[in-house]
């Protein structure tokens, strides 16, 4: 290989690192705002779970599920679970009962 086609290469490389790149710090930047918006709608969910408990103490137990999504409030630490009733069940299917 001479050295113009060995330059073409490291060109052509370059430019597919620095795209990648750029494309990195996108995914990086829409992770962020995505987990921002997650982390909201999990305090305006925990703000209305708490506001239901206070209204009415013991409405709710500590698990209980609502159109096919389990949720966890026994946390000590006010964090709540949430899951898909089916990939639990997808779960505990795989798991050997002997």
């Amino acid at each position: 290989m001479n050295i113009n086609r060995q330059m073409d290469s490291v060109e052509v490389i370059a430019h597919e690192v620095l795209s990648l790149h750029e494309q990195e710090l996108s995914l990086i930047q829409r992770a962020n705002e995505v987990r921002k918006k997650a982390e909201e709608a999990r305090t305006l969910l925990s703000d209305l779970i708490t506001s239901i408990q206070e209204s009415t103490p013991h409405a709710l137990p500590g698990l209980f599920t609502i159109n096919g999504l389990l949720f966890d409030i026994t946390r000590k630490d006010g964090y709540i679970e949430i899951h898909k009733v089916s990939d639990l069940i997808n779960h505990l299917e795989a798991i050997p009962t002997s």
